[in-house]
This record gives C-alpha cells, structure tokens and sequence, in this order.
C-alpha cells in the first residue's frame, strides 16, 4: 500500500477554467472603469460598470454552482478558524491550502462588497453634466446625490484594497516563495503533499452550470444596460 505520508511537490488542479476567467475579466474591466472615467469616457466607464456588475452576478452564481474552491461555503470561515489559521502559518510544519486561505477569503469577500457597492451606486450615480446611470431615472434627485458621493468615495476604498491585495500577493511570492499569480492563469499549484486530502485536485464543474451562470448573468446586466 501507497505510504499516504510520502511528501513531495507535485502540479495540483486548484482553479477552475470560469474561476479563473472570472478573476482576470474582473480585473480588466475594473481597470477600464478607473482609466476611462479619469479620461473623461463615461460611456466607456458606464459599459465598464455594467460589466463589472455582470461579472459579480456571475461570481456569486458560481459560488453556489461552481467548483470546490469556488463554493463561498468552502472557504469563508468563522473568526476562530481565522484566528488558528494565523497561528499556525508561523509554525514551521505550516502547509498552505490550495485554494483560498481564511485570510484570503477575507479579502476575496471584501473585494466582492466593495466592488458590489461601486456597481451597485453607479447605477443610479450621475456627474450632473452629462451622464448618469441608467437607473438614475426611478429614484429621487436626494438619492441620486447619496449614490454619487458613495460612489466616488468608495473608489477610493476599492483602489486601497486592490492596493492590499496586488501587495499581498507579491509578498507571498517573494516573502513566502508561494505563487499564487500563476496557478491563476494555468489552474494548477506546486503542493506539497503529505496525505491525499491535501492533493485531492479540483474537477471541473458540468460546463452547463456554467453556461447557465454566464447566461443569466448577461442577461441581467444586459437589461440593465438597456432599461
């Protein structure tokens, strides 16, 4: 019998095809809402935004449906398993997890507010000039105010912790030696394996799942878009 101790490195699958695709689109269309509104496109910035809304709703979608280190269930802890989790990381037998850490789950899930909370005011946001959201239209112009102050103020909140998590990421890269930037792009992680749970590899969902998650997702963001 296969000694289940054996450690060793080897390429485990940690990331899903749409997880992946998700977390790049995200980027760039997050990328794009801050250069084109600095440049003055709000139509370019208000697509952007719709997107970005679309890509949240198919996030949280894929948090149900997707695969194991997608399930917002699998990976958001409670504040004692957070707290061990910080223990145990100095020690010096710590083994990373595959997918999101407690700490990282933190900043995943506060990421998704803050960018719900961008998405969600610019819709009915407006620069009293030229443009406004396409929801502006159904709400009173006192509501429209608080949505445009929110709006700008938690821009700022959403660069500094877009901030935290790009400097995170280098610090465990350069600090930890652990790579988390290209198991994003390939699926796969170097893992040291000391039993088979810790290696157990992510299998791909029914890509129907995520044909109907994209779908509705579009759907929504397209009605939106166009109300």
């Amino acid at each position: 019998m296969q000694d289940r101790t054996f450690s060793g490195i080897r390429p485990v699958k940690v990331w899903d095809i749409y997880t992946r695709l998700f977390h790049w689109a995200l980027g760039i269309a997050i990328l794009v809402s801050f250069i084109s509104a600095n440049q003055g496109e709000m139509e370019i910035h208000t697509a952007s935004g719709i997107i970005v809304l679309g890509l949240l709703a198919f996030r949280l979608l894929w948090g149900v449906l997707g695969s194991r280190t997608a399930q917002f269930h699998r990976f958001i802890r409670g504040p004692k398993t957070i707290i061990a989790y910080i223990r145990n990381s100095k020690a010096p037998r710590f083994r990373p997890m595959i997918g999101h850490s407690p700490i990282g789950a933190l900043s995943v899930i506060a990421l998704l507010v803050l960018v719900a909370v961008q998405g969600a005011t610019g819709l009915f946001a407006s620069d009293d000039i030229y443009t406004e959201g396409p929801l502006v239209k159904f709400v009173s112009s006192n509501f429209n105010s608080l949505a445009t102050e929110i709006h700008k103020a938690n821009s700022n909140l959403l660069l500094m912790l877009i901030g935290l998590h790009v400097a995170a990421v280098l610090y465990y890269l350069f600090v930890r030696r652990e790579d988390l930037i290209l198991p994003m792009i390939t699926g796969r992680k170097q893992v040291s394996f000391h039993d088979a749970t810790q290696a157990e590899p992510v299998r791909e969902r029914n890509p129907l799942l995520a044909i109907a998650a994209i779908t509705a997702a579009s759907a929504l963001a397209y009605y939106i878009y166009t109300i």
